[in-house]
C-alpha cells in the first residue's frame, strides 16, 4: 500500500502527499473557521459540518487550488485571481449542495453586500484570493516539508487511523442530519407552512419560523450558552399540549 500512495501521481502529487494535505488543511480550516466565530461573536463554537475538528471543503478546496494554482505560483496576479475564483466557486456549490440536500445553511452571508443566495459575497471572494496568495507562497511549503518528515510507512498507518476515524464521523453526521432534516419537514407538513428558516453561526444555531411558532434547534454546547430561557424567564408557561392537536392514525 504504501508504494502504491507514494508511486501513483495526480496532477503532480503522489496519492500519499494528496491524502495528507487533504487532512492536514480540513484541520487548519477548521481552526480558522473556530478563531474567525470567536473573535466575531465572542463565543467558541464548532463551525464545521462534522463532529470532529475538520471542515471537508478546506480539504477538497486546497487540493484543488494546488491541482489547477500551482503551476501559476510565478504569477502573483493569476495567483490572487485563480484564489478568488476556485474557492468561491467550490463554497458557491458546497453551500448550495448541503441546502438542498440537509435544508439547512452551515454559513450564510445573506447580510453582506453582493452576495449570491447567500452562499458566496464579493468580501469572502476577495478575501480568498489573499488567503491562496499566503497558503501557496508560505504556509504549503512548510506543510510539504512537514509531510515530507515523516516516514511514508508510518505517514500511512496514521493516516489509516485519522480516515477511520474521519469516515464514522461523516456517517454518524449524515445520519444525524438527515434526521433532523427529516423530523423539521414533519412538523413542517403538520402545521402551518413554514414562514422561513435561517440557519445561525453554522450549524449549532436554526430558527424555524411558522408564523405562530418559531421553534430554535440548537447543538447542546449553543443552547448552554445562549440561554434564551433567560430572556422571558418571567413569562407565562404554556404547554404545547393544549395547543397542538394530533391527527388521528390513518
Amino acid at each position: 500500500m504504501v508504494s502504491f500512495l507514494t508511486d501513483t501521481v495526480v496532477c503532480g502529487f503522489s496519492l500519499y502527499h494528496i491524502l495528507a494535505y487533504f487532512l492536514i488543511y480540513s484541520c487548519i480550516g477548521w481552526c480558522l473557521e473556530v478563531i474567525y466565530a470567536a473573535a466575531t461573536t465572542g463565543q467558541l463554537v464548532n463551525r464545521g459540518f462534522l463532529n470532529g475538528p475538520v471542515c471537508p471543503i478546506y480539504g477538497f478546496g486546497m487540493i484543488i487550488v494546488l491541482f489547477a494554482l500551482t503551476p501559476l505560483q510565478h504569477s502573483i496576479l493569476l495567483l490572487y485571481i485563480g484564489g478568488v475564483i476556485l474557492p468561491s466557486a467550490l463554497e458557491l456549490v458546497g453551500g448550495w449542495a448541503l441546502y438542498k440536500i440537509y435544508h439547512t445553511r452551515w454559513w450564510d452571508y445573506s447580510d453582506f453586500p453582493f452576495n449570491i443566495g447567500g452562499y458566496i459575497c464579493l468580501e469572502f471572494c476577495l478575501l480568498w484570493g489573499v488567503g491562496t496568495l499566503v497558503v501557496m507562497r508560505i504556509v504549503h511549503p512548510v506543510v510539504a516539508d512537514l509531510v515530507d518528515l515523516i516516514p511514508p510507512f508510518v505517514g500511512v498507518i496514521l493516516m489509516c487511523f485519522l480516515y477511520a476515524v474521519y469516515a464514522a464521523d461523516v456517517v454518524a453526521t449524515a445520519i444525524a442530519a438527515s434526521a433532523l432534516a427529516d423530523t423539521l419537514d414533519t412538523m413542517e407538513q403538520l402545521g402551518e407552512p413554514m414562514l422561513g428558516r435561517e440557519g445561525h453561526r453554522g450549524n449549532s444555531w436554526e430558527l424555524l419560523d411558522f408564523g405562530t411558532l418559531v421553534v430554535h434547534v440548537f447543538t447542546e454546547e449553543a443552547r448552554q450558552f445562549y440561554a434564551l430561557e433567560r430572556l422571558w424567564a418571567d413569562a407565562e408557561r404554556v404547554d404545547l399540549k393544549d395547543i397542538i392537536v394530533e391527527e388521528p392514525a390513518n
